[in-house]
């Protein structure tokens, strides 16, 4: 009888957690988002933040970094997708991939839709789509952060009366990521900003105070962009990059070897500084912005991404193709900005990283895991062995 116990104790625990299954990454992060992510390949975010968190968190040995980027793709849209079985990014949110265990799913929208007004149909479709995202990722058991990005360097062209000009998109950015965060919190879930574009916008004011244009050549902060005033240089790449590894590891990146090939130490030591200090502020007692309730040793912020097809063990998502504007059915909307620029491939799993303390680690299943393998085994010699101690 005695033995009989002992055979049901441990057929708990094989029914608990099966034989043969895999323990989760020590970090996990999926970024979600559109070229604003995904440019500078093989260099991008997902890549970036990689190298970074290698660098300065070598305890964790097991990093699972993912990235969906197709161009021009809004929240509204990746919802969408995340609902249709046989996409990336359902199969991200949805299967048993102990690698696909996320401490943190990081959105960004497409680059204007966040400056509209509240009432702004598109600016709706994307709230939505921010919730019913954040309630798949809550499911999930991971942390919901937005990627705050940045405004255009001379502003919105296609909507230049309600973004005239950088300063004016940027802070149209930061009311609209906020509202996103508001309706998730309203929904009962949580969310937090990665506010990506304040560490751009810091820069910007800096110059303006040494009496600077900051949109001059040469000047750090017209250098975070690419050509088109829209997406990111390598610099701008790697300021995110710092910005989102102080946001999701608590951690200061002041001080990393690690940067973009070409990328001086002055530029360098300048753009860590300042994503630290961003952070610092997000997480002053009593400050007010966005990202303000932030328990933030964690955070989302920055950049829009780029699909990250290679790495990707899941299906070529994405019928929706990159390079589509995602203004979808939106007239006032031209967002030429992310195209197809996904090359993406620093989306692979590998390296190291940080666990969530939403997280456990070791044995990562549930009570309702189905019995398989040695594990079904275990099962019927348990079932025997009762019978025959009864």
């Amino acid at each position: 009888m005695v033995l009989s116990r002992r055979l049901v104790a441990l057929f708990v625990v094989l029914w608990l957690c099966p034989l043969g299954r895999a323990a989760a990454a020590d970090h996990a992060v999926l970024f979600v988002g559109n070229s604003y992510t995904g440019y500078n390949s093989p260099n991008n975010l997902a890549e970036s933040y990689r190298q970074l968190v290698l660098e300065g968190v070598p305890q964790w040995t097991d990093l699972s970094i993912e990235a969906v980027t197709p161009g021009g793709r809004n929240l509204a849209e990746h919802y969408q997708q995340a609902g249709m079985l046989g996409t990336n990014l359902s199969s991200y949110l949805t299967n048993t991939n102990a690698d696909h265990m996320w401490d943190f799913v990081v959105l960004q929208d497409q680059s204007q839709i966040p400056s509209f007004p509240p009432t702004h149909l598109s600016y709706q479709d994307s709230l939505a789509g921010a919730v019913g995202l954040a309630g798949m990722i809550d499911a999930r058991g991971a942390q919901t952060r937005l990627f705050l990005t940045w405004g255009r360097r001379n502003g919105d062209a296609q909507n230049s009366v309600q973004s005239p000009d950088y300063p004016t998109m940027q802070t149209n950015l930061n009311s609209g990521y906020e509202g996103y965060r508001a309706g998730i919190v309203g929904s009962g879930l949580d969310a937090e900003i990665a506010p990506v574009g304040r560490a751009w916008q810091m820069l910007y004011d800096e110059a303006v105070l040494q009496g600077q244009d900051p949109t001059a050549s040469g000047q750090l902060f017209a250098r975070l962009y690419s050509p088109d005033g829209s997406h990111p240089s390598s610099l701008g790449t790697y300021l995110t990059a710092c910005t989102m590894y102080a946001f999701l590891t608590g951690n200061n990146p002041t001080g990393l070897s690690w940067a973009h090939p070409g990328i001086s130490t002055q530029d360098k030591e300048t753009l860590q500084q300042a994503a630290y200090r961003v952070f610092e502020d997000a997480n002053t007692p009593g400050d007010d912005d966005d990202t303000s309730g932030d328990d933030d040793t964690s955070g989302d912020d920055d950049t829009s991404g780029d699909d990250d097809t290679s790495g990707d063990d899941d299906s070529a998502d994405d019928d929706d193709s990159a390079g589509d504007d995602d203004t979808s059915g939106d007239d006032d909307l031209v967002d030429d900005d992310d195209s197809a620029d996904d090359d993406d491939s620093a989306d692979d799993d590998g390296g190291s990283g940080t666990r969530s303390p939403r997280r456990g680690q070791g044995c990562t299943c549930g009570v309702g895991t189905a019995i398989s393998g040695l594990s079904g085994l275990f099962a019927l010699l348990i079932i025997v062995g009762w019978r025959r101690g009864r």
